[in-house]
């Protein structure tokens, strides 16, 4: 049987090459971190004790984008993976509050 699901190499993060650079691991420990929290480079900067502009040259020339664009990958990533898991079958779902019947 072959495996019909596209795949999602699109949509991954270069990991070989984020490994590859301890400040880029470091961020993306630091970003993922604060998903929900909205992204600051200044505080990115401050708690990886470095520049705001080092952070963002390392992450043009490693990644090719900058801190912003990578935190927003990050947040596309954990959006996907939060819709995409498993479907509750809509027979054990609840019926809309407006198709119940009044009392």
């Amino acid at each position: 049987m072959a495996d019909v699901r596209t795949s999602q190499s699109i949509y991954s993060i270069p990991d070989h090459l984020a490994h590859a650079d301890p400040l880029i691991q470091q961020f993306e420990r630091w970003a993922r971190g604060r998903l929900a929290e909205g992204f600051s480079l200044d505080q990115a900067a401050e708690a990886l004790a470095t520049s705001k502009r080092t952070l963002a040259r390392r992450m043009q020339s490693v990644l090719g984008k900058s801190p912003l664009a990578f935190f927003q990958d990050l947040r596309i990533e954990r959006a996907r993976c939060t819709f995409s898991g498993p479907a509750t079958p809509a027979s054990t779902r609840s019926p809309p509050k407006s198709a119940m019947p009044k009392a």
